[in-house]
């Protein structure tokens, strides 16, 4: 083989690692783009699920308050005028906040 030939030969191999090179550069931008999307979600999620938490304990407080009122009313330490205002209530917790409507 002559020189001219091994050269060539040489140029092939390195315009293929350099193709090579290049497809993995492409790939592992692709690849930091995604790590970045995904971490944008997670901090999305941990954001949410933060929020979901702190009115879940919200929910539990107002409904702990709620009990401790209607227990008091039901040992008679409340009013009459307080118990009568109460019976025939419904509680209607559907749309996150708690509705009180008289069911009569």
């Amino acid at each position: 083989m002559s020189d001219v030939a091994i050269i060539s030969v040489l140029e092939e191999k390195i315009d293929g690692l350099i193709s090579y090179i290049e497809r993995l550069e492409e790939e592992k931008k692709d690849l930091f783009n995604q790590i970045n999307e995904k971490n944008a979600k997670i901090s999305d999620l941990e954001g949410k699920i933060e929020a979901l938490e702190n009115e879940r304990a919200e929910v539990g407080k107002r409904v702990e308050h709620i009990l401790e009122k209607l227990g008091r009313i039901s040992d008679g330490q409340g009013s009459e005028a307080q118990g009568d205002n109460l019976q025939g209530t419904t509680v209607d917790s559907s749309e996150g906040d708690f509705q009180f409507t008289d069911s009569d």
